[in-house]
């Protein structure tokens, strides 16, 4: 992986690595350590996951991983001082889900707004954490299920990520021998109950000074 991230820079492709934020690596000082790690290796910035409640990390109906609120919390806070702090200037930059998707600044971009997944079934699916179909590529034109998909998702929503609680209802589907990814009646139902959350802060801030 070290070679390779040499050779993208040798030929000008801009590196990126990732990590998963897990407990241990917030709580003892991991995430500036691989931050410095990212420098040596070479990289040019860095993307910080956090463990979310879906597909393996799902199984027996509860999280195996999970960030606590003062954990998220510290995740946020490590893309902003890494990031405008003085003593990181020279090392890579920081991209972590827990801000760009935070309250304050761009919300979920679920459903197309930004980001929407295919399963390896045809599936469409919002995103890749929420196992909701939309509909499916062999059975539908993809124009007519992204149409669908809009209108069911038609803007950024803020609050906690959406994965957290729809973690629940795909326990419950499974654990009732439902299929998951859950069925689009299903998915129109729970995309009915997230569509009357608020925009996410700054979304609210732009489109008063479009006004």
């Amino acid at each position: 992986a070290v070679r390779a991230i040499g050779e993208l820079r040798r030929v000008g492709v801009f590196p990126m690595i990732s990590m998963l934020a897990t407990p241990e690596e917030v709580d003892g000082g991991g995430l500036f350590r691989f931050l410095e790690l990212a420098k040596d290796v070479g990289a040019g910035m860095i993307q910080v996951l956090d463990p979310m409640p879906a597909g393996a990390n799902l199984e027996g109906g509860q999280p195996s991983l999970s960030l606590s609120r003062d954990q998220r919390r510290a995740v946020h806070d490590f893309q902003v001082e890494a990031n405008t702090h003085e003593r990181w200037r020279d090392h890579p930059a920081v991209s972590a889900r827990l801000y760009s998707e935070s309250e304050a600044v761009a919300g979920c971009g679920w459903g197309g707004v930004t980001t929407y997944y295919m399963d390896s079934f045809g599936n469409i699916e919002p995103c890749i954490y929420t196992s909701m179909s939309v509909g499916n590529v062999l059975e539908e034109d993809f124009d007519t299920i992204h149409a669908r998909m809009r209108r069911l998702f038609p803007r950024p929503v803020g609050g906690l990520c959406p994965a957290y609680s729809f973690g629940a209802e795909e326990a419950r589907a499974r654990a009732e021998g439902r299929p998951v990814p859950l069925a689009p009646e299903e998915t129109e139902r729970l995309a009915r109950r997230y569509s009357r959350r608020p925009l996410p802060r700054l979304m609210r801030k732009m489109s008063r000074g479009v006004r």
